[in-house]
């Protein structure tokens, strides 16, 4: 099995062809081998096969393993591998969440002369990938930060970050902090208004529900202890990662994990639900997939 590329960030969402030449028109899944996370991915069909590569929790190399579906069983027809890597998006996310609580008034400058953030399409570029990475690092850390000169959402103005200012605004009282002013006197909107960022200011004015806007356009629910389904949005593609301690996955592992997901898949009525799912930020099985809770589990043991 061939594959467009070796890489891919660490916060997924990477389009992904494979060439697998023994495939033709059967039912294909592709499985993501990590050293604690197994990730099990739809495929799709446009002059190629693709995936969508998800989000991970570190950088290692996986292995990518395909899989027909039939006559109730899964057959490996091509194996590869991935590398999940750190990339500038990943790095300034990071620094975001563990200097939100400790940044100044110039703090964006230094920022826009490392990542090169001076150029327009740059920036939108790279407040898109910082938003995934956001999303992906699933941190209990308060990104509003308790900084005394301040904000993260200020900075994110100066720094001209639309798609991160409506995901810090879905965190818990990030309301208050458009109004909020830094040690000189300017609140976030204030700061948008004076540079003209029209975008912003609409942002500001009308601010996303936090219950009705999924995180970076994924919605994810656990079905089960350590199933956790998320699905895409932008290319409406759903996938299953399952968690464990020492992952060491077998044929029946991986065959009950991709038949979890296929059952999920053609289940119509979830899928419509899954559409309109509301951020489930916390690890807790939702009312949604109550039934699937115990399918996770009937095939984890299997």
């Amino acid at each position: 099995m061939k594959l467009s590329r070796r890489e891919v960030p660490i916060y997924g969402q990477a389009k992904v062809f494979a060439l697998i030449p023994s495939v033709q028109d059967e039912e294909v899944f592709v499985v993501l081998e990590g050293s604690t996370l197994l990730h099990v991915l739809q495929t799709r069909v446009h002059a190629m096969l693709y995936f969508i590569v998800p989000g991970h929790n570190q950088s290692e190399m996986v292995r990518v393993r395909a899989y027909i579906f039939t006559d109730e069983t899964v057959m490996c027809v091509g194996m590869s591998y991935l590398t999940y890597v750190e990339d500038d998006a990943q790095e300034l996310a990071e620094y975001l969440v563990t200097h939100s609580d400790s940044l100044s008034t110039s703090e964006h400058r230094d920022l826009i002369g490392r990542y090169g953030l001076s150029d327009g399409s740059t920036t939108a570029e790279m407040d898109e990938k910082v938003t995934l990475a956001l999303a992906n690092l699933h941190t209990p850390h308060n990104l509003l930060g308790q900084s005394t000169q301040e904000s993260l959402l200020h900075v994110c103005v100066r720094l001209g970050f639309v798609s991160v200012s409506e995901f810090l605004l879905c965190q818990p009282g990030a309301l208050m902090t458009i109004h909020s002013p830094n040690q000189d006197g300017d609140t976030p909107l204030q700061l948008a208004q004076q540079t003209s960022q029209h975008a912003l200011i609409k942002l500001f004015n009308l601010p996303p529900n936090p219950l009705a806007t999924p995180l970076a356009g994924v919605s994810q629910v656990w079905a089960g202890k350590s199933h956790l389904l998320r699905f895409s949005h932008a290319s409406g593609m759903l996938s299953l990662s399952v968690c464990a301690s020492e992952l060491c996955p077998t044929t029946p592992t991986i065959q009950s994990s991709i038949c979890l997901l296929r059952e999920c898949a053609q289940d119509s009525a979830l899928i419509n639900k899954l559409k309109g799912l509301r951020v489930d930020t916390e690890r807790t099985e939702s009312n949604t997939l109550s039934s699937y809770s115990g399918v996770a589990q009937q095939h984890q043991s299997g």
